[in-house]
């Protein structure tokens, strides 16, 4: 069921692989957005943002991109002229979650982020909480509990959970990917 909230809204989706692309866009359908645009790299998002025949309201950008990256993406959005786009909400869907690399996101001016794989549920709520709030303050940020090799700090409550996929926890991340994908056949 399509939420209400998001049903005039839309959002541009910024990923370079097209299987994410799409399920970035399902997804944010699926949550009631009534219009996704979508740009491979921060290049084609800037243009497709421009030409856009209404304002984005909110963008999900990947980091490692190829051309423009996330990174750099974003930096060139906040230094727009055009305030509407400049002051558009960001967050970030990446599968590098070091420290150093979402700090530069942060430091760039990004309302949230969250680590593939990502579920509708987290989506959602990533999504909200960018539309609702200021970005994420860099000072903040940088006081977060982060593990000792630097990447971002995973709760120990299942991530990566929907309504058709079986729960996937902490543990099983660091395992071989046969071992995950046996798990979500079974």
């Amino acid at each position: 069921m399509k939420n209400l909230e998001f049903e005039n809204l839309s959002a541009l989706v910024v990923e370079d692989v097209p299987s994410m692309r799409l399920l970035l866009v399902q997804l944010l359908k699926e949550i009631g957005f009534s219009e996704v645009l979508t740009g491979e790299d921060g290049a084609d998002a800037l243009k497709n943002m421009e030409n856009a025949p209404l304002p984005i309201d909110v963008i999900v950008c990947d980091l490692e991109m190829p051309i423009i990256g996330g990174i750099e993406f974003i930096k060139l959005l906040r230094s727009n002229s055009n305030a509407i786009i400049k002051d558009t909400p960001v967050v970030v869907v990446t599968g590098h979650s070091e420290k150093a690399n979402l700090y530069q996101a942060v430091k760039a001016g990004i309302h949230g982020f969250l680590v593939k794989p990502v579920s509708r549920k987290a989506l959602e709520s990533g999504v909200r909480h960018a539309l609702m709030n200021d970005p994420i303050d860099p000072a903040v940020f940088n006081k977060r509990t982060m593990t000792q090799s630097g990447k971002v700090d995973i709760p120990e409550k299942p991530v990566g959970k929907n309504e058709n996929s079986p729960e996937i926890n902490k543990k099983e991340i660091d395992k071989p990917q046969e071992t995950i994908i046996k798990r979500i056949r079974k």
